[in-house]
């Protein structure tokens, strides 16, 4: 999970056509809320952060 994460964050592809900032950061944000939270490579306080960052991201 933390390599995807870092991988999606870092990566220089761009995005489909149709994909903007706020839609990516909404997909990756109910990625890590539908995600398993023993799963996740971080702690709650940090997926806690990263969720907070991606909603302002998408607004």
């Amino acid at each position: 999970m933390r390599e995807a994460l870092i991988d999606t964050l870092t990566t220089d592809a761009g995005p489909a056509p149709d994909a903007t900032l706020a839609t990516r950061a909404l997909a990756l944000d109910a990625t890590l809320s539908d995600a398993d939270p023993a799963t996740v490579p971080l702690r709650p306080v940090e997926t806690a952060i990263l969720r907070d960052w991606l909603r302002q991201l998408a607004h």
